[in-house]
């Protein structure tokens, strides 16, 4: 029952998706080891098989995959399944190529399946290894990275992989000399990435980088004297220098930079929303024409250019006479309804507001009741006006009538 009670432990844990503890791996290494030797290993596997998926991927748990692949695959081979077994030794040569079983300990049928493991192993590495030398010669060194990387488990591949840290080291010393700079820190810190003991990749990063410090303060001194002389479009060409550096020593830079211009637009969204609630359209074009010159790009400036997108200030209505209202009419519904022969005599003060087209809107009611206050509201609203100009431009006006119905 023992067994029993271990496989339910592994297969709780699998199904709470909480991985296995050390204690629990060893317990069942034991209680494996147990079954195998009563050659009982239908057993051991569907004790042993649930923990091997468990820690499948977990790259800092290697001793305990191998163990674990190790009891799994003599138990194959106990049930004369040879290639399940040999395929579970050639998962643990890819675990650790070192790997070995001592002949005194195991049958010659178990070690001659396990160095036709070993040999598979090393020659499909030998393989992988020779296809990514090719690559790395023709100049195609991405590619011989995926070859070796896929098989980080090949002895050779550590040496490939250096090897081609060398060769990206040289293409960006060559970029390095033509002044490529930015291309060239790119490459001396892949290099470093395959190689981080490459001293001299990491010189080359180090001196590009206070290259590009030094760099970084020499355009913004050039940005800000064209930026403080209005010259926007040489202050946005040093702007763009500087963003080819961002991250390299021009960071802090930039920032400073991109602040400049963000007190520069919140100045001038102030100016523009004054001119628009004195309705000077000419200063608000004006206004919003000068801070699109001055944005060096869209991402700097799109929000502060958003706020002065439309004008949506209005302003208030002029106080009119009714008597001059009345006589600009230009259509209107009579009141003739059941409701003014209930209501006749009846006297109403109508407040309205006439916009810029001529519109009329019912403001406010009062000394009717809710029926007259919902026949005159819609019988006015049908009034229409002629538009009132002031200086040239059409304006809301307001104006109060006393209605006797």
């Amino acid at each position: 029952m023992y067994h029993l009670i271990i496989l339910a432990l592994a297969l709780s844990v699998l199904q709470q998706q909480s991985l296995p503890t050390a204690g629990d791996i060893q317990a069942a290494l034991i209680r494996g080891d147990f079954l195998y030797f009563e050659a009982r290993f239908a057993d051991s596997i569907s004790l042993l098989q649930p923990l091997d998926a468990a820690l499948e991927a977990q790259a800092d748990r290697i001793p305990e995959r191998i163990a674990i692949k190790r009891s799994l695959a003599l138990a194959h081979i106990g049930l004369n399944e040879l290639d399940a077994g040999k395929a579970l030794f050639a998962d643990i040569v890819q675990l650790d190529p070192t790997f070995s079983l001592a002949p005194e300990r195991f049958a010659p049928k178990v070690i001659k399946i396990f160095e036709e493991a070993q040999a598979e192993n090393r020659n499909s590495c030998v393989t992988i290894c020779n296809a990514a030398v090719r690559e790395r010669r023709a100049g195609n060194v991405d590619v011989a990275l995926q070859q070796v990387r896929s098989a980080p488990q090949c002895a050779c591949s550590t040496a490939v992989t250096l090897d081609v840290a060398e060769t990206v080291y040289r293409q960006g010393i060559e970029l390095y000399k033509q002044s490529n700079l930015q291309d060239a820190l790119k490459e001396f810190r892949k290099a470093l990435s395959l190689a981080p003991q490459h001293e001299l990749a990491r010189q080359y990063v180090q001196l590009i980088q206070e290259k590009n410090r030094v760099a970084a303060e020499q355009h913004l001194l050039e940005w800000r004297k064209n930026f403080t002389a209005g010259d926007f479009a040489k202050a946005a060409a040093a702007y763009r220098d500087l963003l080819s550096i961002s991250g390299e020593g021009g960071t802090t830079v930039l920032e400073q930079v991109r602040n400049e211009y963000q007190k520069a637009l919140a100045s001038f969204v102030g100016s523009w929303t004054e001119a628009c609630g004195k309705h000077d359209g000419v200063e608000m074009d004006r206004v919003r024409q000068q801070a699109i010159q001055m944005v060096p790009e869209e991402t700097v400036g799109r929000e502060f250019l958003a706020r002065m997108g439309s004008c949506a200030s209005k302003r208030p209505c002029i106080r009119v006479d009714s008597a001059m209202m009345l006589s600009r009419i230009r259509s209107f519904t009579p009141f003739s309804s059941p409701v003014v022969q209930v209501f006749e005599g009846r006297v109403v003060r109508v407040q309205i507001n006439i916009d810029e087209n001529g519109n009329t809107s019912v403001e406010q009611l009062s000394g009717g009741n809710t029926v007259i206050d919902a026949f005159l509201k819609s019988a006015l609203e049908e009034w229409k006006f002629v538009p009132t100009i002031v200086d040239g431009q059409p304006r809301c006006v307001s104006t109060e009538m006393k209605l006797q119905l």
